[in-house]
């Protein structure tokens, strides 16, 4: 009786958790951390970051729209008309400071201005006008345009980094579930064979093979597993439940795990994996969203400054206008020299101190900003360097784990086949096995820990 009891331990013991499991559907990290990608509320809220950015390139190009115009303006007064305005066109903006207004005039009355005045049928108008000094290379609506790009281009590393911190709590939601699951396995295998050996040690006693203590050993073994268990499998639940926090539909309709999903089973024979060849800690550094994101907002700093700069020029402005009669068959070929007006604005403040120190001041943000990018740039790669050792370490960690957990199985046969020839002790068998018992959590709780220092790893680079 006593070797067919250990004869069934022995069958056991290597296929631990093996064949667990096979009625239920696998659901993967990839599988999950894509559903997370594509349905969390938060991935749709970085969305809406991009989309807002493009809202305000849009906003921002309608500066350049063209834009109609017209003013109507009457007079009657006893009966007499003094005078009846109409100013009516279109006005093209342009990028270098040059604006097109085409249009067409018609006032009339007695009480016009001679020099506004035209005749019966109106006058037709094209022409331009040019800023030669300030606000010729850059104004606040072409300044507007480009840090409204620049917005764009940071909203994707905006993006990202919202993205980033996701992927962070999922991924750790996941392994605990992982771990979790896993570790209720373990135990209820552990359970199982504790209480067959119980079983058979009973039978044992009944045939007065073995004394009646092994008896009582074994039933505060069986007791103890079973107290484990149920803390297992209420902690299994909590993650369970963490787990589905991260679950969504369509951003909107949160999701429960299926009663038959389960994580990758653990065999307790898993190989360690090497670690793929990783950029450098300073490239990584170099392309994190973080310090794009401050480099825009640089960027958005070198606009600003330009046009500060821009307005220590003079104001000059050149305004020049083709005007001809409704009739078509009078256009004039001289069109430089007759049928125009022409006009000049020119303003300037000599002692621009409020422009002076706007460019000081935009100066020293500058400055600021360049070096909170060092400083950033230095700290994330640093934590980079750090996050990579944890990871190295956690592997060569989990190796050692993996082989002490073979070394223990072995020394649990190794008992065991010494309690069937008779030199060993009931005693020394339930110390190895429950030595045995510890190194596969310990290996479980490697794998976890590697698994949260590769989820670091990747969350300090921004590498998801």
């Amino acid at each position: 009786m006593k070797n067919r009891i250990i004869l069934i331990y022995l069958l056991l013991a290597p296929l631990l958790l093996m064949g667990q499991g096979e009625d239920r559907t696998l659901f993967s990290y990839e599988e999950y951390m894509q559903l997370v990608r594509e349905h969390h509320p938060i991935a749709f809220q970085a969305e809406l970051i991009r989309k807002g950015a493009e809202l305000d390139l849009k906003k921002a190009k309608a500066g350049f729209d063209p834009k109609l115009y017209g003013d109507f303006g009457q007079k009657q007064f006893e009966q007499k008309r003094y005078y009846q305005q109409l100013h009516s066109g279109l006005k093209i903006p342009s990028w270098f400071g040059l604006e097109f207004d085409a249009g067409y005039s018609n006032n009339t009355g007695f009480a016009i201005n001679p020099e506004n005045s035209t005749p019966n049928a109106g006058l037709w108008h094209a022409g331009l006008n040019l800023q030669l000094g300030k606000g010729m290379f850059i104004d606040q609506r072409r300044a507007e345009l480009k840090m409204a790009r620049q917005l764009l281009e940071a909203s994707v590393f905006e993006q990202q980094l919202m993205i980033n911190q996701l992927f962070l709590e999922a991924g750790t939601a996941y392994w605990e579930w992982h771990k979790a699951y896993n570790k209720q396995l373990i135990l209820q295998e552990a359970l199982k064979n504790a209480n067959d050996r119980f079983e058979g040690i009973k039978s044992s006693f009944e045939f007065g093979d073995l004394p009646a203590v092994d008896t009582l050993k074994a039933s505060i073994q069986v007791t103890d597993r079973q107290l484990k268990l149920t803390q297992a499998q209420l902690e299994l639940q909590n993650k369970k439940n963490k787990l589905e926090v991260f679950l969504w539909q369509d951003g909107m309709i949160p999701l429960e795990l299926d009663s038959t999903s389960r994580p990758e089973i653990y065999t307790g024979t898993q190989k360690v994996e090497v670690n793929e060849l990783l950029p450098s800690p300073s490239e990584l550094a170099e392309k994190h969203p973080e310090i794009k994101s401050k480099e825009i907002k640089l960027q958005q700093y070198g606009v600003q400054l330009r046009q500060k700069r821009e307005n220590l020029k003079p104001e000059l402005s050149l305004k020049y206008r083709y005007i001809q009669e409704q009739n078509p068959n009078s256009i004039q070929s001289q069109m430089l020299t007759e049928n125009y007006t022409i006009g000049a604005q020119l303003a300037y403040a000599p002692f621009t101190r409020k422009e002076r120190a706007d460019v000081k001041l935009t100066r020293l943000k500058i400055d600021g900003q360049q070096a909170v990018i060092k400083q950033k740039r230095n700290e994330i790669q640093n934590k980079i360097e750090m996050a990579g050792d944890q990871w190295n370490v956690s592997l060569n960690q989990l190796e050692l784990l993996r082989k002490n957990q073979e070394n223990y199985r072995s020394l649990l046969q190794a008992e065991i086949k010494l309690f069937q020839e008779g030199e060993g002790s009931l005693f020394l068998v339930n110390q190895r096995d429950l030595d045995y018992l510890e190194s596969q959590l310990k290996f479980l709780d490697g794998i976890y820990a590697n698994q949260l220092a590769a989820l670091n790893y990747k969350f300090q680079s921004a590498s998801f």
